[in-house]
């Protein structure tokens, strides 16, 4: 069954704020959750009932769409998004573009769910040689290998 619970936040500069968490509980555990944030109590309840009873109607959600994602289509959504990608650092930006770009990329067709691991790391001619983008795409290439198997 959906349930929907508002919590009152105050922020650091006096403002209230209201967190909304719709969410599927099932013997004791949660099956799905979500969180929003907003500026008045009326529309956090509005938004509760509203996705609760989608979530009664339609059930839960699933990650299908995910699984047929590329890495490649996820930093081109990360760079082009501009709440995210749009924040981004120079070099942040320069090192995704040439991920997106480089050879290795296109070995990875799709991964088994989100991982944040982006990178093999057995070349790194392809990126920049800045030692801590060298250090942590070494990182990630460990974390990747751990996930293979290997």
């Amino acid at each position: 069954m959906a349930y929907y619970n508002i919590v009152k936040r105050p922020r650091a500069d006096g403002v209230i704020r209201y967190r909304c968490t719709v969410g599927i509980k099932e013997s004791g555990k949660h099956l799905h959750r979500e969180t929003k944030t907003f500026g008045k109590m009326a529309q956090a309840k509005s938004w509760g009932s509203k996705r609760a009873a989608e979530l009664e109607e339609n059930g839960i959600p699933s990650n299908d769409d995910a699984t047929d994602v590329t890495v490649r289509e996820l930093i081109y959504k990360y760079l082009y998004d501009p709440n995210l990608g749009g924040k981004a650092g120079r070099t942040k930006v320069y090192v995704l573009n040439m991920l997106k770009l480089g050879s290795q990329l296109k070995k990875w067709h799709k991964l088994p769910g989100i991982v944040h691991s982006m990178y093999y790391g057995r070349s790194t001619q392809n990126c920049t040689r800045n030692h801590y983008t060298r250090s942590s795409i070494n990182s990630c290439s460990k974390k990747l290998n751990d996930l293979r198997g290997r």
